[in-house]
Formats: C-alpha cells, structure tokens, sequence
C-alpha cells in the first residue's frame, strides 16, 4: 500500500555541537520536538527517524517516530542527505510521497509542511521545498589572485538596494517530492519544482552554540506554553 511519510534525519555524530540531535530543546529532545512538529502534519501515514545512535533511537520510538536503521557509510561526515534518503527508500518500498523534515531547523511550523504536500498531491507538482526570501546584497567574489571582483552588481553603476530584486534561498526546512523520482533521479528536487516561503525566524538551523540559543529564544517566544523554566546553557564557544 503507498504511503505518505516524513523521514527525520538524525545521525549521532556532529562536530559544531556533539549530539546535536539530543540536545534540550523545548522540555525534550530535539529530535523529540522535530517528531512533534512532524506529527501535527496531516495526512501522513507514518513519521520515520532515520539514525546510527541508540539514544537517539530510544528517544525518538518514545515519542512515537518509527525508527530506521541508518547504516555506517551514510553517517559518516562526509556522506550526503539524498544518500541516506536513497538507503531509506530502498527499505521501505511502499512510500510513495515523502516528506524530509530537517531536526536542525527545529522552528518549523507544520501547517508549511501541509503547503507542501498539498501541492505535490494536488498541485500537479513533483517536489516542493522551503525557501526564504531575503533581501538582495552587494556581492563580491575572491579572484584568488589577491584581487576582488563585484559578482552581481557594476560599481560603476552602483544599484540602490531597494531597486534589486529579493533573493529566495534554500532554508532546508523541508523537502516534499514523490519518492519515485528520488530513485530514478537521486536527488530531491526533480520533476516540475515548486516553493513554500516560509518565514526567516521560521528558517533558522541549527549549527553552533550561538544558532542554538537563538533557537531556544525564538522558540520560548513562538510556544510560551511549551517552554522550559530555563534551558541549559549551549555549549561554550
């Protein structure tokens, strides 16, 4: 039977914050809280936590996720997200659509999550991902040969910000495409491309101490009734 999921990914290894994923986050584990937000999408069959880490497996089975089996070769530093998708895919033959939700971006609202399937299933599109939109920069670019270049502007013709056109970035939020085209392709934005914008608070990822307490603040603010009497302090820098 097809289904529709969202695969979690949480490996045990990290490098700016050791066990990144299992961190305190909003009176649980992050990964803890990304299951939450993940189960308050409608219209999914199952929520999976795809990971290499007894921890974080025991965690997340409590909260309710299914748990996959990540192997070694996709939880090294260096391997890829589509990587591990592609090893989730080959054992769960019967998804047909997913949903990759990203445990670091943990300000994610579940209702820009429904946007986006409600557009791969209706909306004739193949993959729909989140984007922020942020306001266009003067770029310059390292030569390599002890010089700098403009990469998008003429200084001669220096441009009024207000006059440039607003850029929409990949946040890594989410990523909802037909899983048939993740085999085929090996990627996840294949076919007839979409976007859900979501908000900059919304896009915020989790890579430092500092990315971290921001989260934190964010999130007490967005959930007060959720929130801890007081989280732990980040790591030091």
């Amino acid at each position: 039977m097809s289904q529709t999921c969202i695969l979690i990914l949480a490996r045990g290894g990290s490098k700016g914050i050791p066990k990144k994923n299992m961190v305190h986050f909003m009176n649980q584990p992050l990964v803890c809280h990304c299951i939450t937000v993940a189960k308050q999408v409608d219209g999914v069959d199952a929520v999976w936590v795809s990971t290499d880490d007894e921890a974080i497996s025991r965690a997340s089975s409590a909260a309710g996720a299914l748990v996959h089996r990540r192997s070694a070769k996709t939880c090294t530093d260096t391997a890829t997200s589509v990587g591990a998708v592609l090893e989730f895919l080959g054992d769960q033959p019967e998804v047909e659509t997913l949903a990759l939700l990203q445990c670091t971006s943990p300000l994610t609202l579940p209702e820009d999550v429904c946007r986006a399937l409600q557009l791969v299933r209706a909306g004739g599109y193949d993959s729909v991902f989140s984007l922020v939109r942020r306001a266009p920069s003067l770029r310059w670019r390292d030569t390599g040969a002890g010089d700098l270049e403009p990469a998008n502007f003429d200084p001669r013709c220096r441009p009024r910000r207000q006059d440039m056109t607003s850029e929409l970035v990949e946040s890594g939020n989410f990523y909802v495409t037909r899983a048939a085209l993740v085999r085929q392709e090996r990627q996840l934005q294949a076919g007839r491309r979409w976007y859900v914008e979501v908000s900059e608070e919304s896009a915020v990822d989790i890579d430092t101490p500092v990315d971290l307490a921001v989260a934190r603040a964010l999130a007490g603010a967005r959930w007060p009734a959720q929130a801890d009497g007081v989280d732990p302090a980040p790591a030091p820098l």
